[in-house]
């Protein structure tokens, strides 16, 4: 069930991020997008980041001590 809300989470991130991409293949900058685009950003990010954690943690390669 984790696995398809991490999938999930990263498509909804990957949309909102594509949908500030210009015609021309440049980006939108953060400055010029409006408070509500930034926070579904910062929204859609942060939940893929947040789910995406723990995959780091267990694929953190262990050091001898």
């Amino acid at each position: 069930p984790r696995l398809a809300a991490t999938e999930r989470a990263i498509d909804q991130a990957q949309d909102v991020v594509r949908s500030h991409r210009r015609a021309d293949g440049s980006w939108t900058p953060l400055s010029e997008l409006s408070r509500s685009d930034r926070e579904l950003l910062d929204a859609r990010v942060d939940a893929a980041v947040e789910l995406l954690a723990p995959v780091a943690a267990l694929t953190d390669p262990r050091r001898p001590a």
